[in-house]
């Protein structure tokens, strides 16, 4: 089990950070492994057509700096233009192995079409794209966010865990899952109800702390971390790598702050994720 983190804890810290910078942070903070976004939402900003010179300069970045990409985050991924979702899921493929990223991530957006769209446009991309990663030796996961009570309105089509059992049905398990229990909350979802028929498809767990409308520090809102220690300790391939998501800041830091607070905030995140799984 290994600990990654995006650069989503400094959004607001906007321009004032380098793609160096954030990653410097983070390390400090004791988290090695960097989820790097890319596309449209990603921060550090970093747009989706990746030059050669991109790509050195994000090894050169990690040769002197230390740390490793833990994923390349494809994080709008667009269902509702499928030439486009296809190129970018063979593009963010040759970008992993490039970077030594050992997954690709999914952030799949569904903007302006129904749910039934969505799904019928991810099995188009899947079936074109799909084979791409899977020669390479690549895991592709997708993660659950909501941001509306109607399926067909929400951006986001994975928004609760009968969601993920669709997918599994749909594609034959053949893309993953990462798992994120604090947005099945705030979804409205258990996030234990379907984990046993989930559990075994999760490539990562994505976790964060949730109380009624905003996210919260691990251990002050009301996700059980002890139950999902519990059931990924017991689970036959043992605990997935975790990406620490720290993003209750957001909820009472209104201006630019001082990323060193940032850095306690992941730091603190870490440690109580290494007790929970017994890592030392």
């Amino acid at each position: 089990m290994k600990f990654s983190a995006n650069g989503w804890s400094f959004i607001k810290m906007g321009d004032a950070l380098s793609f160096t910078d954030v990653v410097k942070h983070l390390n400090g903070s004791g988290i090695q492994g960097f989820d790097l976004c890319i596309g449209e939402d990603a921060y550090p900003p970093i747009g989706f057509d990746a030059s050669m010179d991109f790509v050195s300069d994000i090894v050169e970045t990690f040769d002197a700096i230390g740390g490793y990409v833990a994923s390349v985050v494809l994080i709008s991924l667009p269902l509702y233009d499928v030439p486009e979702a296809i190129r970018q899921i063979r593009l963010g493929t040759l970008l992993a192995r490039a970077v030594g990223a050992p997954r690709l991530n999914l952030l799949p957006r569904k903007n302006g079409i129904t749910k039934a769209q969505a799904w019928d446009n991810l099995e188009k991309i899947w079936a074109m794209a799909g084979p791409v990663p899977k020669r390479y030796g690549i895991p592709v996961a997708t993660e659950n966010h909501t941001f509306s009570n109607d399926p067909d309105e929400d951006i986001f089509l994975f928004r609760n865990g009968e969601d993920f059992l669709e997918l599994i049905e749909r594609l034959n398990g053949e893309l993953r899952i990462k798992y994120d229990p604090a947005w099945l909350l705030k979804a409205g979802d258990d996030p234990f109800e379907l984990l046993p028929k989930l559990i075994d498809h999760v490539e990562i767990l994505d976790l964060k702390d949730y109380t009624p409308d905003k996210f919260v520090a691990p251990g002050l809102g009301d996700l059980n971390f002890a139950r999902i220690a519990e059931a990924f300790k017991a689970r036959k391939a043992g605990v997935p790598d975790i990406c620490v998501e720290v993003e209750h800041h957001h909820y009472f830091e209104q201006d630019v702050y001082d990323p060193q607070r940032i850095d306690s905030f992941n730091a603190e995140a870490l440690a109580f994720y290494k007790k929970l799984f017994d890592v030392k």
